[in-house]
Formats: C-alpha cells, structure tokens, sequence
C-alpha cells in the first residue's frame, strides 16, 4: 500500500526518543494518511500522532518512545528514507512516557463511540481552526487495522479516498454545513448503541444523523441505540454535524412551540415531545394515505417522503390517543 508499505522501526537509541522531533524530521517520508507511528501495546494496534489531547483506544497520548521500542511506519514509497538524529534523544531520566490530558488541554470534538455487547469501537473527530475539510497530514490518520464485533471510523471529508480514519481534524467555522461520513463495519449486525464524550465547540452540538431512519441524536446530551443489518459495512448512512441547533435543513420555520410539524425538502420534521408508540400518518388532499411511521425517537423524528411527492399534504400524530394534525406544503 501506498508504495512503500508497513515497515517495522525501532528506536536506536539507549535513551528515549521524541516522537514529534521524529515526526516533524520524516513527515515527507509517511504515506499523508498515516503520518503517524503504530504501536502494540499487548492487545491492539494504537498511534501515536500529532497531539491533540485525546487520548482513546486507539490513540497514545505519548512524548517519548522508550529505548528499544518498536513501531511501524507506513512509507510513502520504495524510496522513502526514515532518519534518526541525535536531537531525537531525550536524557532525561525523568522522562514520562505516558500522560493523560485534562479536558481543558483537548481540541474541541468528541470521541465517537459504537458498543456492540461488551465489545467497543472508538473514533475521534476534533476541531481547529488550523485545519481544513481535505487531508491535514498527522491529523487526520488512518486505521492501522480492525477486528471485533464492530469497528467506527470516519472518512475524509473533501477527498475521494478509501482510506478509514481513527482520527479527522477538521475547522471550526461553517461546521453546520460539514457532514462528516461515519462508517460502521459489523458482520453479524444486530442492536448497537453510539455514544459520545464531548469538547464544547463554543455553543455547538454534535448530531449523529441516521438517514435511513431520518433520526437526529444530539450525543451531548444521550446516546443512540438502532438494529444493524448483517455485513453492514461502509459510510452512508451515519453523518455527524456540529450545529448550535438541529442540523441545517430542518430548523422550523415558524418558530412554533409545543408539538412542531414542518416539511423541509423532501422530509416531514416532527419535534417535539411524543410517548413510545406514536406514529404519523400523512396524507394528500385527495385523502389518500401517502406512507405511515412510527416514531421512533421522543424528541426530534424525520420522515422521508416517496419519491415525486408534493403539493398540500395533511401530517396526523396519534401519540396514545392524543392525535395532531397540521397542513404542510411540500414544493
């Protein structure tokens, strides 16, 4: 892959090494999607990259290599050359190999979580105005490999490349309108539960957006639990947005309070408060049925239309006897 494929290096040195002497010293020479060093730690593969300050369970949060430590890099091609210099040695006899950050040190963003039973799957997505929607070499960094019942990661988000990220860096202006493709590999399927733990991004959430179920999660404030089926596998489906209110598209244009219906595009927005075994009926004015749904979440629900649907449509909630029933024009 990439020219120059997996090579296995070690530190030379009889003291410890610096990693980011390292990486800055051979940047050229990585494959631009995995600037980075991958590291066995007894269970799993983990990196270790430019800092952002989350450490996880595919990140290390690690200044230093110890002496006789191995690590595998991936080379940009048959001629890429990894150097070692004295200015890499640190002497210190002091020196602390691993560290943990506090909240307060990590960019903004979250570290995206997708359990499966007792197994785990972790990718981050974090936020700075330094970086951008295309490559950020050692910001933005590949998997080294994937295993389990389900394994998460996200693809770049303005680039056509294959290459699943542990880690997106992205900027922290027009988020509301960057969609970030969330892929979810799990060959068995079944219930699985996404979840998030958060750095505020001034006064912005982070949506986990389901297109195939119209649902939008705020993952600060709770988790999202949906049945996959087998070999699912790829992006798609899954999206995060990092928006103040719901993502762009559905906010409501008159401002209603209580149980609010709207058409938005091709989707009815429903939002609002609704008990377990609502559903909505919508239909045209001719009254014919145009499609049924349950509503699955008990805040915010999104029903997408059939296709060539349009005009006045009539939107009746019934939510355990208690029914609404709104007007909507769909252009």
């Amino acid at each position: 892959y990439g020219g120059g494929g997996w090579n296995l290096l070690g530190n030379p040195f009889t003291s410890a090494m610096r990693v980011d002497e390292f990486i800055t010293a051979n940047t050229s020479q990585f494959d631009p999607y995995y600037v980075a060093l991958y590291i066995f730690d007894g269970t799993n593969y983990r990196y270790i990259a430019n800092s952002t300050g989350w450490p996880n369970a595919s990140e290390m949060d690690v200044d230093h290599i110890q002496a006789g430590q191995g690590f595998f890099v991936l080379a940009m091609n048959n001629t890429s050359s990894f150097t070692f210099s004295r200015d890499m040695q640190e002497h210190a006899t002091n020196v602390l190999l691993l560290k943990s950050s506090a909240a307060e040190e990590r960019w903004p963003g979250l570290l995206l979580k997708v359990s499966a039973g007792s197994f785990e799957s972790q990718t981050s997505i974090v936020y700075n105005s330094e970086m951008n929607t295309g490559l950020d070499p050692g910001y933005d960094v590949g998997q080294f490999s994937t295993g389990g019942e389900v394994n998460i990661y996200t693809k770049i988000v303005q680039a056509e490349s294959s290459v699943k990220l542990a880690r997106q860096a992205l900027p922290t202006t027009d988020t509301e309108n960057i969609a970030v493709p969330v892929g979810v590999d799990s060959e068995n399927g079944g219930e699985v539960t996404f979840s998030a733990i958060t750095v505020p991004l001034g006064t912005k959430k982070f949506w986990l957006e389901d297109r195939a179920s119209g649902i939008f999660t705020d993952l600060t404030l709770k988790s999202y639990t949906v049945n996959l089926p087998s070999k699912t596998a790829g992006t798609g489906r899954f999206y995060i947005i990092a928006s103040t209110n719901t993502p762009t598209g559905i906010e409501n244009p008159d401002g209603e309070s209580g149980l609010q219906i709207w058409a938005a595009g091709s989707k009815v927005i429903i939002k609002g408060p609704v008990e377990e075994g609502a559903y909505c009926e919508i239909f045209n004015l001719r009254g014919n049925r145009v499609i049924k749904r349950q509503l699955v979440d008990s805040e915010l629900n999104t029903i997408n239309l059939p296709s060539g649907v349009h005009g006045i449509l009539v939107v009746r909630i019934d939510d355990r006897g208690k029914s609404t029933t709104k007007k909507i024009t769909v252009f």
